[in-house]
């Protein structure tokens, strides 16, 4: 048997909490190994409180990180999630693609043009698996729609959420 992927996740706040759980139930069913969490505040990272919005989680061997470049270094992940917000991000896809590792990217992954072409440049450069997640796909709302839609005859949709960005800030 192959050794599992070994994925690290970089953002344990409010959505990054919704994908430990789903990385959770992946590591219960011995699909990856969930092999560290990376958040820069300490209390994000106590098991009481991811369990209350990841309650699949178990501590076991995941290690616990406040700096991407020694997670990576230490733990060598096959994958990375990174769910921060797009205001956080400080070339840590940059530099994990020159380092061979596949990336997931929480979308936005950036406000800033610039910031895109110079994580495009390095992705492409390496080679490197990437995808952005859209997760609200997900969501109840959205699902609801969805179905409701479903045959409709749709000439146009506007939709206008005034708040910070992904709603929380």
């Amino acid at each position: 048997m192959s050794p599992l992927l070994k994925v690290a996740l970089v953002g344990v706040g409010q959505r990054g909490l919704e994908h430990v759980e789903s990385l959770s139930q992946l590591q219960a069913e011995e699909e990856l190994q969930l092999a560290a969490l990376v958040d820069p505040f300490e209390d994000n990272l106590t098991p009481e409180k991811i369990q209350k919005r990841a309650p699949s989680y178990v501590q076991g061997s995941t290690r616990l990180f406040d700096n991407v470049d020694q997670m990576i270094e230490s733990v060598k992940p096959d994958a990375i999630w990174f769910v921060i917000p797009p205001n956080q991000h400080n070339g840590e896809i940059e530099r994990s693609a020159s380092r061979g590792i596949a990336i997931f990217a929480e979308k936005p992954q950036t406000l800033f043009y610039n910031e895109a072409l110079a994580m495009a440049k390095a992705i492409n450069h390496s080679g490197v698996p990437s995808i952005v997640g859209f997760q609200m796909r997900y969501e109840p709302w959205y699902i609801a729609l969805r179905e409701h839609l479903t045959g409709q005859h749709v000439a146009s949709i506007l939709m206008v959420d005034v708040g910070a960005v992904e709603g929380h800030g």
